[in-house]
């Protein structure tokens, strides 16, 4: 297998931009684009043997029309910093950071009025480039993580409001505790949904476990509500009190599942620089089918009162006969019988039991995929081959390839003079 490197190679930025609003957000994005775009289309003409010092100069100098969006870095690091100030263990990382953005900017500046009088100043340049572009992806690491600070805050105001109904003592509040549980629980629940896909790709893996919370969640919040009203209403009764416990560890469990979730969740920040590498990793066969039950034995165990029994009984068929499908998958991927038993009783187990036991039981089937995917031969990888230079294609920082452009910028024996 050959290989040829190309002068038309593609630049790809994938990360997460958590900021204060949409426009910010947008804004940002642009900014890092044309940094980018500009550092790529310099080194291609400086690096193209057939263009003339001229254009390699007009290139190299292309640069310095990107102070609009190195201002608005500095700008935006310092907005979203404030906006971040509540967070203790965040805050004072993000006020460095934005410090060091604004300080790496203006000497930037300095910089690019050298380099249109003295054009053999450009190795600086590019590598106080360098400097920025590693800081900048700090800092939105950082406020990533601000982002899911945001986040477990309001899953602990949830845990609250549902404690709270439950140890309510004055009934006269309990419509306000009651508004507050489900304002609280839809919070955490819409929040944790948008960490899961605000990245395409990156965590596909718990788009069907948000989606079944989610369903769940939206089922045992009014049933809690309702046991808890039955409850004030029996002037303390000890079995109305065992009920609305028990959809309260319904709830709960919800929460802990979107608590789950919420640690699980990953950002990629990715790059590649190669001609024509395409990264897609769909789930598996074996992996679709046990979601699909899942999907299946959550919607059964979420039927309406109302619904029609014609359509009810389509939502019973779907179990077995996904789990038909995903027994399959199973035999296909050679899979021991132990492994298939153990499935079947997941299945009756999140079909069947609590709340809790879905959730319990949607863990363990995720471990069976696992080690049935682990026991399969193992399918050998070629690597690729990046340009300029070979680049690990493994998971890396944010504008990775950006800056190893900076830095063979660096390096270029360029002439400047015909």
């Amino acid at each position: 297998m050959s290989v040829e490197k190309s002068r038309q190679a593609r630049f790809t930025l994938q990360g997460v931009i958590a900021a204060s609003s949409q426009d910010a957000g947008k804004k940002t994005h642009e900014a890092l684009q044309k940094i980018c775009n500009t550092i790529v289309d310099s080194y291609r003409v400086a690096n193209d043997g057939v263009k003339s010092s001229a254009d390699k100069k007009s290139a190299i100098i292309s640069v310095t029309k990107l102070v609009p969006e190195l201002d608005w870095l500095a700008k935006f690091a310092l907005k979203e910093t404030e906006f971040c100030k509540y967070f203790d263990q965040i805050y004072p990382k993000l006020l460095q950071s934005a410090k060091t953005i604004a300080n790496e900017v203006k000497i930037l500046k300095a910089d690019f009025g050298k380099l249109e009088e003295e054009i053999e100043s450009f190795p600086d340049v590019f590598d106080n480039l360098l400097q920025l572009l590693n800081h900048t992806t700090e800092f939105l690491k950082l406020c990533h993580a601000a982002e899911v600070c945001r986040v477990v805050e309001f899953g602990k105001a949830a845990y609250n409001d549902a404690y709270n109904l439950l140890h309510l003592e004055v009934k006269s509040n309990f419509v306000v505790q009651a508004q507050l549980l489900s304002q609280r629980c839809l919070e955490y629940q819409g929040a944790t949904t948008n960490l899961v896909k605000i990245q395409e790709g990156a965590n596909d893996d718990l788009h069907v476990r948000v989606s079944n919370a989610e369903l769940i969640l939206k089922q045992v919040i009014p049933k809690y509500i309702i046991e808890s009203k039955e409850y004030f209403l029996s002037n303390n009764n000890s079995q109305y009190k065992e009920a609305q416990k028990h959809a309260y560890d319904d709830v709960i469990s919800c929460l802990d599942e979107f608590t789950k979730i919420v640690d699980r969740i990953k950002v990629k920040y990715t790059n590649t620089f190669d001609e024509d590498s395409l990264r897609i990793n769909p789930p598996t066969p074996l992996e679709k089918a046990v979601s699909d039950v899942l999907q299946a034995v959550s919607k059964l165990r979420t039927i309406p009162p109302d619904m029609l029994p014609e359509q009810r009984q389509t939502y019973h068929e779907a179990v077995p006969k996904t789990t038909k499908a995903a027994l399959s998958e199973f035999d296909r991927a050679g899979a021991e019988p132990e492994d298939k038993q153990d499935l079947i009783r997941c299945v009756k187990q999140a079909r069947d039991g609590p709340i809790s036991d879905f959730f319990n039981a949607q863990d363990e089937m995720g471990r069976i995929v696992e080690r049935v995917q682990a026991k399969a031969a193992d399918i050998p990888t070629i690597p690729l081959i990046a340009f300029p230079e070979t680049l690990d294609d493994t998971p890396g920082d944010l504008l990775a390839a950006a800056k190893a452009l900076c830095a063979s910028m660096k390096t270029l024996n360029i002439a400047l003079d015909d």
